[in-house]
Formats: C-alpha cells, structure tokens, sequence
C-alpha cells in the first residue's frame, strides 16, 4: 500500500469517523430530544394522576360522609320499625281484649234478652195472680159482708130460714 494510499484511506476513514461522531451526536440529540419528551409527559401524567387521586380522595370521602348519614337514617329507620311492630302488638292485643268484650256485651245483651222475657213472664204470670188474688179478695169481703149482716140479723134476731 502506498502511502498516498493511505493516506487517502486515512482520509476516507476520518470522514467515515467524523460522520459517525456527526451520527451518533444527531442520535443523541434525538434521544435527549426524545426523553426530555418522555420525561414531559411523564411529569405531565404524574401532575394529571396527582389531580385524579386527589379527586377521587375527595369523592371516596364524600361517599364515606353520605355512607355515614345513610347509615344514621338506617339505624333510626330500624328504631322506629321495632317501636312500630312493638305498638302494632299492643294495638293487637287491645283489639283482642275488644272483641273478648264485644263478645261479652253481646252475651250480656242475650242474657238481658233472656231476663227481660224471664221478667215479662213473671209480669203476666204476677198479674194473672194479682187479679186472682183481687177475685179472690173480693170474694172474701162479699163474703165478710155477708157474714156482718148475718150477724146482725142474727143480732136482731131475724133468721132466715
């Protein structure tokens, strides 16, 4: 090889080198270039996901608030249901002991039925025996009349005969 040559293979070689510097530096560039992007939009997502975690934090909160209330309204809700079954038994048993009494004053009123008949009977019966008893009555002083007068005829010594 001569040295012309040589140097001319020197030369092409610089050129080839100097080119591969130029190429490696452009690739580095675009790789800067390329993760300077990448770490943009990373921050970019980073800062969007901050504000997304810290809205669902704040819905996650609201949610256990209105967990919190719903469970109160459940809690008084289930209070108020055992008061309601607790006073629809007494209000069951009332209405038990009513119909016992609706029972008794009708077989009060059929017993008062049955003695109210029972008093009539003894009323005409009392009455029929009242009047007997006025007959009968009559009869004794028709008859003590008579006696009187007996006696005193029998005083006066008149005798029928």
């Amino acid at each position: 090889v001569s040295l012309g040559e040589a140097s001319s293979q020197s030369d092409l070689l610089r050129g080839q080198i100097c080119d591969l510097e130029t190429n490696i530096e452009r690739i580095e560039r675009e790789h800067r270039d390329r993760l300077t992007s990448l770490e943009d939009t990373f921050a970019g997502k980073e800062a969007e996901l901050k504000s997304v975690s810290g809205l669902l934090e704040s819905q996650l909160d609201d949610v256990r608030r209105e967990a919190g209330i719903l469970k109160r309204k459940f809690e008084e809700r289930k209070s108020i249901c055992l008061e309601l079954e607790s006073e629809v038994c007494c209000l069951r048993k009332e209405v038990e002991m009513n119909e016992r009494v609706v029972e008794e004053k009708q077989q009060l009123e059929r017993d008062l039925v049955t003695v109210q008949d029972e008093l009539e009977s003894a009323r005409v019966t009392l009455t029929a025996q009242a009047s007997e008893l006025g007959q009968s009555h009559a009869k004794m002083i028709s008859l003590d009349e008579q006696v009187e007068v007996g006696n005193r005829r029998e005083g006066e010594g008149i005798y029928d005969c």
